[in-house]
This record gives C-alpha cells, sequence and structure tokens, in this order.
C-alpha cells in the first residue's frame, strides 16, 4: 500500500511539472485505441475539464498501437469540445 501511494505522489508531482512547462492540462494514453474506451475516456476529460484550474490547452502524452478510426475521431472531437487547442506528445509511437 506504501509503494502504491508513493507511485500516485510522484506521478502527481511530475504530472504538475509538466502542466507547468507545458502551460496546458496534461493527460497520458498508453494502449490500444478501442471502441470501448470511448464512454471512460469522455466521463475522464469532463471531470479533468470541469475543474476550477482548467486550462484552455490540452496536451496528451499519446503510445498507442493503434485502432479503431471511427474511435480516435470520436476522441478527438470530445478534446476539441473541452479545449481551444490540443498538442500530442509521442515519445515512442503512435
Amino acid at each position: 500500500m506504501i509503494f502504491d501511494h508513493t507511485i500516485k505522489e510522484v506521478l502527481t508531482e511530475r504530472v504538475q511539472a509538466l502542466e507547468q512547462h507545458f502551460s496546458s492540462d496534461v493527460v497520458f494514453y498508453f494502449g490500444e485505441i478501442h471502441p470501448s474506451l470511448v464512454k471512460m475516456f469522455r466521463d475522464f476529460l469532463e471531470k479533468l475539464a470541469a475543474e476550477k484550474e482548467k486550462k484552455d490547452l490540452l496536451t496528451v502524452f499519446l503510445n498507442t498501437p493503434g485502432g479503431s478510426a471511427e474511435t480516435v475521431e470520436k476522441m478527438v472531437d470530445i478534446m476539441r469540445f473541452h479545449y481551444k487547442q490540443v498538442y500530442f506528445v509521442v515519445p515512442d509511437f503512435a
């Protein structure tokens, strides 16, 4: 349990540093893009966008082998609905 808490603290610190660096909200996605993700992604982004510290810019760190093009389109529509600008950082492959 203490290990989980430590990981969460470190990740929170790193995300805050990235948000400050990019002057944006920051999210990470790792995995295949599958239609079953749309609702979960929408709910997550709506919660993020409802925060009072929300920025107009979203930076997405993306690492994916690919997946459904229609799902990608829906996810992008959701991001653009909530943010004026969306940037993608691909540290490995997408």
